[in-house]
């Protein structure tokens, strides 16, 4: 198994083992998804979040920049019938959050915008 990445949110980006990176991405245990494309976090789709569906997640943190911010509630209702959790907060919550539930052993994804859509 590959070692498991920590994240620290700063304001130049996101910091994941030392490296710095400036645009949206999914930091998962096992896996590093860069350069993220969406839309505002208000028009987020289901279908955003697609590629995460291979991983089998108990829970993916959403980071909605350096403030919270919603998306939609039907996107926290499809969520729910996927039977994968689904948390908001601002980026600096969900690298703290994700670094705990890593520890913890948890399938869990950290979706990071760095910068508000």
């Amino acid at each position: 198994m590959p070692p498991r990445p920590s994240s620290t949110a700063t304001p130049q980006g996101t910091e994941i083992r030392r490296e710095t990176f400036n645009g949206n991405l999914i930091v998962m245990p096992e896996a590093l998804i860069r350069d993220w494309q969406l839309p505002p976090v208000e028009d987020l789709q289901p279908a955003d979040f697609d590629l995460l569906l291979p991983y089998d997640l108990e829970v993916i943190l959403l980071g909605t920049g350096p403030r919270q911010r919603w998306p939609a509630p039907g996107l926290l209702d499809v969520m729910r019938q996927r039977n994968i959790g689904f948390e908001v907060m601002d980026t600096g919550a969900a690298c703290r959050t994700y670094n705990i539930l890593m520890a913890d052993q948890r399938r869990v994804a950290a979706a990071l915008i760095v910068a508000a859509s």
